[in-house]
Formats: C-alpha cells, sequence, structure tokens
C-alpha cells in the first residue's frame, strides 16, 4: 500500500497552502511589530468595578497577554479580576480570577491577580474588569504585551449560539432615594453585582471611557476606563459620607461628588 501525496487545492494569492509553507519563506513572521510591555494603576473607589478596556488601532490585530488585579489591605472586604471580551455594547466573559473574602485583620496586603492571552481587533477588543467590594479606595494594576499580527485571523461563524446580553440598558427599576438625582447616570448593569454576573442591577456610571493612553501613530485611545457603582451600593456610601462614618476622600470619591457639585445635582 503507498502513501498517495496531499491533495494541493487552489489558494489565493499571499495565501500559503499546506505543505508549501516552509521556516525559511520570507512570509514567515507572523507579527509585524512588538508591543512592548505597557500598564499603569488606576483608583478603584470603594463598591465599584473599574473596566479597563485595550483595543488596538484600526486595522489592527494584537496576540497579547493581559495580567491584571487589586491589592486590599487587611481588613473586611472582597475583590474581583475578570477579563472579557468586548465589543463596545456586549461582554463575554473569558477568565475570571478567584474571588476572595477578607473577614478578618491580618498582618500583610492580600493580593487577587489574573493573567491571559486574548486576540483582540479594534471591534472586537477586550476589557479588564476589578472589583472592589471594600469600604476604601485601593489601587488596580494591570499590564500587557504581545505582538501586532502580520495577517488577518481567522475566525470561524458559531452556529446556534445564544446572543450576548447588552453589558447595559434603560433602567427599569426605582433608584434608592438617595441616588435618584443621579438618574442620567443610572442604568441596568449586567454582572454589577460580581456574585451575580448573569443579571442585571441598577447601577451608576461614575465615568466612562476615560482614555489613558494612546497610540502614538495614529493618535487613537487604546486604553479606555469606565467606572461603575451599584446603586444600592452608592446609596449606602453616600449615608455614611452624611454621617462622617465614612471619608468620601478615603472611599474614592471626592471627584465625583465635586463633578455632581458642579452640575447643580443635589444628594439628599
Amino acid at each position: 500500500m503507498s502513501l498517495r501525496p496531499p491533495i494541493r487545492c487552489a489558494t489565493p494569492a499571499g495565501v500559503w497552502g499546506y505543505p508549501d509553507r516552509t521556516l525559511t519563506q520570507t512570509k514567515f513572521p507572523f507579527w509585524s511589530a512588538i508591543i512592548i510591555l505597557s500598564g499603569s494603576s488606576v483608583s478603584l473607589p470603594a463598591g465599584s468595578t473599574v473596566y479597563v478596556e485595550i483595543r488596538p488601532p484600526a486595522d489592527e490585530t494584537w496576540y497579547v497577554t493581559v495580567a491584571g488585579g487589586t491589592r486590599l489591605y487587611p481588613t473586611s472586604g472582597d475583590s474581583e479580576a475578570r477579563l472579557e471580551l468586548w465589543d463596545g455594547t456586549s461582554a463575554v466573559n473569558l477568565y475570571v480570577a478567584s474571588r476572595i473574602q477578607i473577614t478578618s485583620a491580618g498582618y500583610a496586603p492580600y493580593y487577587i491577580s489574573l493573567v491571559a492571552t486574548v486576540i483582540i481587533t479594534n471591534l472586537i477588543r477586550c476589557r479588564l474588569a476589578l472589583y472592589n467590594g471594600a469600604s476604601y479606595s485601593v489601587y488596580g494594576y494591570y499590564g500587557y504585551s504581545g505582538f501586532k499580527l502580520s495577517h488577518p485571523q481567522w475566525s470561524p461563524v458559531r452556529t446556534h449560539n445564544q446572543e450576548p446580553k447588552p453589558w447595559r440598558r434603560p433602567l427599569s427599576k426605582p433608584l434608592p432615594p438617595e441616588v435618584a438625582p443621579l438618574r442620567r447616570y443610572a442604568y441596568d448593569i449586567l454582572g454589577a453585582d460580581p456574585s451575580k454576573p448573569d443579571e442585571y442591577e441598577p447601577a451608576i456610571i461614575l465615568e466612562e471611557n476615560t482614555p489613558l493612553a494612546i497610540d502614538p501613530n495614529t493618535g487613537q485611545p487604546v486604553e479606555l476606563l469606565t467606572v461603575v457603582v451599584r446603586a444600592s451600593v452608592l446609596a449606602d456610601l453616600l449615608a455614611k459620607f452624611r454621617t462622617g462614618e465614612l471619608d468620601p476622600v478615603e472611599a474614592g470619591y471626592e471627584k465625583y461628588l465635586d463633578k455632581w457639585k458642579r452640575e447643580v445635582i443635589k444628594l439628599p
């Protein structure tokens, strides 16, 4: 019995047909440039989820490893980190770091971190979600590096796949009286409660799509920041601000309170 040679099908110009591709071909490198390690830290107000979106410029495909996490000091609180595919409307969870709950004081900070590799484009990018369940502001840390790919990536078309839910939708439930004046910033947010990632919760968007970094060649933002807090959590925080039980500066809300004051939004 003899082995027949592989059947070669006609391929468009510039597309390799196996077994024609070899390591010595000039077209072999799959990357056109290296994305040098980039990253920073962002403030996570008390009770909030902070999203850091990583979005390649138009017509670029990136293969990157993304890392991120939070640090909680030894007191009561909880934290979570997850990485999502994000198209600007719907999010799909890719990786979730183990959530931790701190119930008693210790002698050193507690850390939670996530590392994952993704391929992203200008349309289908990714965002790192960092949740701070403590009553004080902490910092979230993130970084990424990898390659700008040379060729478009093949993407399969899924059949019988459930459409992802929109990340936010119009508010459907009444707001707590303490945050009712913030209605213009209120939406039903999917996964605003980290313990219920598939459910909507009334939430306040503290800020959205704040540029953190730009591509020097195109001037296009490649890192964007969005900060969200559940309406019920914000109502509790505002009550503690009024009684002096909690300091707005320590909780990370001073700039938002100042912003609402400039907008003549009167909170109870």
